[in-house]
């Protein structure tokens, strides 16, 4: 299904765009919401986006009544307010209310049942649109949520140890206020910015003295003031709290996309006898969904690679990969579709090559001495990937990149330098190749004195290399990672301080100590460290944390709810502390962290980067290293697009792909969309399933993923 470009915003701001058919310019169709909410979940918006209203003579303007409300809900009430709206007309006035159509400039909100505004029990500002013709009116509807909570989460446990009104004593200004008492808040990091769908969050403070027992940790912003009412859950002497997942919902649907939630921690005794007030810290929440496949490579169940399917309401990691035994298979890469996965074997100086079809949890290529290569990485179709083997004498194998066949793994290309390449990054958008410059050998695993390096494919051949990051004596720089729509890519960079500054145990790219994250944008050639993703938390005290491996999500959202604004998302190991979850930086485990970076600040040449935060679902008494993502989580044993299927199964087909029936009884699975077979999605159509055609990009839109273009 291929259409003609033609733009649509779809709620969103003309700078991030959805091309679609039979739409044009930069403005919502008649009747499609402002915002990029969820729509009428529950049907009850009688009247809501239909059409324009009706055309009313002589008609100079509507007023609508009342023109500004507050409501408040804690959480669960859902507040109305009634609408009237008159139309101004050349010899008087009249009523309206029944001739006009309501409509909402962000759906997340609330619903219009009729001329009625319900709220959906979360915090936000919204306009009540109504619609006559061509002419509108709105009125302004604010809900804030206020709420207390006793014992929510994992306090639950202490709350029927919890006074009823014990959350009195936090209010009341005649209780002293202690700084000695005060807590110390330590995670998250401060001015973090988190996936809605991340589904929680630890909040982690140093108690403040022993005297103090009981702890009030509250959230607030323009929309809301939660507080909840907890005793000290013991961590490593601190104490956490997690939210349930209820209120995780309330935190994030009131703020996708919008103000940042302050948070702070008071503590005190029973009695009240002071009150100790933290630090504050900042956090904000996506205004899309985070979705895709996550594998990593992990240490603890004998090792494995382990998933989790990151758009899940819970996400829980299984084990994937080896399906028997222990062995070390971490240098692994998938294909973009989620469907095929290239691994290496047993590490330094090994590095068989192996192939698995995730569809039917089969191995396709053997691991055999045959074929060796210890990186990979997939073309955007998944049908290709290259390989790197550098644990080897022989230079025509050393300075070489392979191209392999996606279902087979054969040689279908070679690729000869005149230098040693590492760490392979097949652009998601473009045939190009970017990789580590390699000029002081040892392994593949341990390459020395690196610099960036990157091939375009043009007219059938690749072009020669260009240079983006010089080596540098004293530095390592290596493992690139081109994020979603190609426009720039992340790579490592760690110092040599040994005599000689060249190569050292320091420095060897291989979970180097002073490892650090850096930018580099293909528009400007310029360079930029992610100093806010690399810099330390509060517990961790010098700044030596060993970032490294960055792996970006294949999604590109807008940043606010309004649609303006892009952010990507970016996974990295590091050996930082988890908060009070406290490591060695020396010689510690290292864990998966995650960030959110603004593609046009890096592409302005600023750092884009926002504070890291650790994945939650990981196990954290183990180390874990090299993510890699898909664009969906594929289950083991679907049916494929093409095939037969029982179209009364609702899970028969793989990802987004649906069982149609033929009208016999037996279906056959096709994309979503209606797209069937095609090899790519076109402007519009879903990118979960699908690779997006030609230059177009795949999007979060209305919590869709779709193919468009940035711009207009």
């Amino acid at each position: 299904m291929r259409f003609g470009p033609i733009l649509v915003s779809l709620g969103l701001s003309c700078g991030v765009t959805v091309a679609l058919a039979g739409c044009d310019g930069c403005t919502p169709p008649a009747g499609a919401n402002d915002g990029v909410g969820d729509g009428d979940a529950e049907g009850e918006g009688e009247g809501e986006g239909e059409g324009e209203g009706q055309v009313i003579p002589g008609l100079l303007s509507l007023q609508i009544v009342p023109a500004d409300v507050s409501l408040t809900t804690d959480g669960t009430t859902r507040p109305e307010q009634a609408f009237t709206v008159t139309a101004v007309l050349g010899g008087g006035s009249e009523d309206a209310t029944e001739r006009v159509a309501f409509s909402l400039s962000d759906n997340t909100i609330g619903t219009m049942r009729g001329n009625t505004f319900v709220s959906s029990a979360i915090g936000g500002a919204v306009d009540v649109i109504a619609r006559a013709g061509d002419v509108e009116a709105r009125a302004r509807v604010t809900v804030r949520v206020r709420t207390v909570l006793v014992g929510d989460g994992n306090g639950s446990a202490s709350a029927g140890d919890i006074a009823p009104d014990a959350a009195d004593l936090f209010d009341d200004a005649t209780i002293p206020v202690d700084a000695g008492r005060a807590p110390d808040l330590v995670y998250p990091n401060d001015g973090v910015l988190l996936p809605r769908n991340l589904g929680v969050i630890e909040v982690q403070w140093r108690r403040g003295g022993a005297a103090n027992t009981l702890f009030a940790v509250t959230f607030s912003s323009p929309v809301m003031e939660a507080r909840v009412i907890t005793r000290c859950v013991d961590l490593n002497g601190g104490c956490v709290y997690t939210p349930s997942l209820s209120t995780w919902r309330l935190l994030a649907d009131t703020h996708a996309g919008a103000d940042a939630v302050t948070v702070t921690v008071q503590g005190t005794d029973d009695t009240g006898t002071a009150i100790g007030r933290s630090n504050s810290l900042t956090m904000s929440f996506s205004a899309t969904d985070v979705r895709g496949g996550l594998y990593y490579w992990t240490t603890s169940q004998g090792t494995g690679i382990m998933r989790v399917d990151f758009g899940a309401v819970e996400q829980v990691p299984e084990k994937f990969f080896p399906f028997t035994g222990n062995e070390c298979y971490g240098c692994h890469a998938l294909s973009p579709d989620g469907r095929k996965m290239s691994l290496s074997r047993r590490g330094i100086g090994n590095g068989q090559l192996g192939l698995i079809n995730i569809v039917d949890g089969q191995e396709t290529l053997g691991f055999t001495d045959t074929q060796r290569e210890q990186f990979q990485s997939w073309n955007g179709t998944s049908t290709l990937f290259a390989g790197i083997f550098g644990d080897t004498n022989d230079l025509a194998v050393r300075h070489q990149l392979r191209i392999h066949d996606g279902d087979n793994g054969s040689v279908v290309e070679r690729i000869d330098l005149d230098h040693e390449p590492d760490h392979p990054d097949w652009s998601p958008v473009e045939d190009r190749l970017n990789y580590t410059k390699v000029t002081h050998h040892s392994s593949s695993q341990r390459p020395g004195r690196g610099g960036i390096n990157s091939m375009v494919k043009r007219d059938g051949a690749w072009t020669a290399p260009q240079e983006l990051v010089p080596p540098e004596t004293g530095k390592n720089r290596y493992s690139p990672s081109t994020a979603p729509a190609g426009e720039y890519l992340a790579y490592v960079e760690s110092r040599c301080n040994a005599p000689g500054q060249e190569y050292s145990g320091e420095c060897d790219g291989d979970a180097d100590q002073s490892a650090r994250l850096f930018a580099f944008a293909h528009r400007t050639s310029t360079s930029v460290e992610l100093a806010r993703a690399n810099a330390p938390g509060r517990t961790d005290g010098g700044g030596n944390l060993s970032n490294t491996f960055p792996k970006w999500a294949p999604f590109e959202g807008p940043r606010l709810r309004d649609g303006s604004g892009r952010v990507n998302w970016m996974t990295f190991s590091s050996r930082r502390n988890y908060g009070l979850r406290t490591g060695n930086a020396d010689n510690g485990n290292q864990l998966l962290w995650m960030v959110a970076v603004d593609p046009d600040g890096v592409i302005a040449g600023s750092d884009g980067s926002f504070p890291a935060f650790a994945l939650p679902f990981q196990d954290i008494s183990t180390s874990n290293h090299m993510a890699q993502w898909t664009r969906e989580f594929v289950a083991i044993g679907c049916t494929e697009l093409g095939t037969d299927c029982d179209p009364a199964d609702d899970n028969a087909c793989c990802g987004a792909a649906v069982c149609r029936d033929d009208g016999t009884g037996v279906g056959t699975c096709e994309a979503d969309d209606g797209s069937g077979g095609d090899v790519c999605a076109a402007i519009g159509e879903s990118c979960v399933r699908l690779p997006c055609c030609d230059a177009l990009l795949c999007l979060t839109v209305n919590d869709q993923q779709v193919c468009g273009q940035i711009g207009g």
